[in-house]
């Protein structure tokens, strides 16, 4: 994101409580990274940010713990070497473990609170078996909190962009949601009494009401390019464009004719067809 356009939305969104750096990359990598983070917490803005933490070293660390990040979200999804680098690329496994305690060490030495670290793990069939080693393991690194979620989306919707057909395919490869119910509970049932023998937090999924979903009322989501989405969900604003900030400023869209049509529809009996497919709308989040 240009940075001259990331200060404007600031200056745009005087009043704006949280701020959630995240996106198909790793937002870590952007060369103004820390300088973004800085200027939104010098304005009391709670900043959260989801990375891999396999593109740090030390020096980032150390920025990491000092920069005003609220809570950090580390992408760990799988507990084992063979797990997280079938999934996840590139294939850093160890590197990202040693981060994290070294990143543990350093708010240590430093006394400082934050950033809260939390490991968070998109539960697919591959990695289902490993959600009590997660936890597990979250003990061992030092980190207290575990959050588990679903497959966001299943991208079954008409107008899917062909580039995104692999990841329906993926996703019908792959999400819990047709799995056996009961390997399902039976590995739920092991994470959560992980947790209670660890100490360790744990966040599940499923547990939200189906048909209710305030994201577009609550927040926007705006890509690198400054086109607005109705939620950080959807990943990409090809798949419901609904204007764009960089051109006609956030209240524009915020209170433009798409993003209206997109909330009414969205509140009625017959959802826009982005929205059947979400694993928060459906309550699986």
């Amino acid at each position: 994101m240009d940075w001259a356009f990331y200060a404007r939305l600031l200056d745009e969104l005087a009043s704006l409580e949280g701020l959630r750096l995240e996106g198909t990359g790793e937002p870590m990598c952007h060369p103004r990274f820390f300088d973004a983070v800085a200027l939104a917490a010098r304005r009391e803005i709670a900043v959260t940010v989801s990375t891999g933490l396999a593109a740090c070293g030390t020096r980032e660390l150390e920025r990491l713990a000092s920069c005003g990040v609220s809570r950090l979200e580390v992408q760990l999804d799988g507990a084992t070497r063979e797990t997280y680098e079938a999934l996840r690329a590139p294939r850093r496994f160890s590197r990202v473990l040693r981060n994290l305690v070294q990143l543990r060490r350093i708010k240590e030495r430093l006394g400082a609170v934050r950033p809260t670290v939390v490991l968070a793990l998109t539960t697919v069939r591959e990695n289902l078996a490993e959600l009590a080693a997660l936890v597990r393991l979250a003990r061992r690194l030092g980190v207290a909190r575990v959050a588990v979620r679903n497959v966001p989306h299943d991208f079954s919707e008409s107008r899917l962009p062909k580039a995104y057909a692999a990841a329906r395919d993926w996703t019908g490869a792959q999400s819990v949601s047709t799995e056996d119910p009961d390997r399902v509970r039976r590995h739920v049932s092991r994470a959560l009494e992980a947790s209670r023998e660890c100490g360790v937090e744990l966040r599940l999924p499923g547990r939200g009401v189906a048909g209710r979903c305030r994201q577009p009322w609550d927040g926007l989501a705006v890509s690198w390019r400054g086109r607005a989405m109705p939620c950080g969900l959807i990943a990409v604003p090809e798949r419901a464009p609904l204007g764009d900030a960089a051109v006609d400023g956030v209240f524009h869209v915020w209170n433009g004719l798409a993003f209206g049509e997109f909330r009414d529809a969205l509140a009625s009996p017959a959802p826009p067809d982005v929205c059947r497919g979400c694993a928060l709308y459906k309550g699986r989040f």
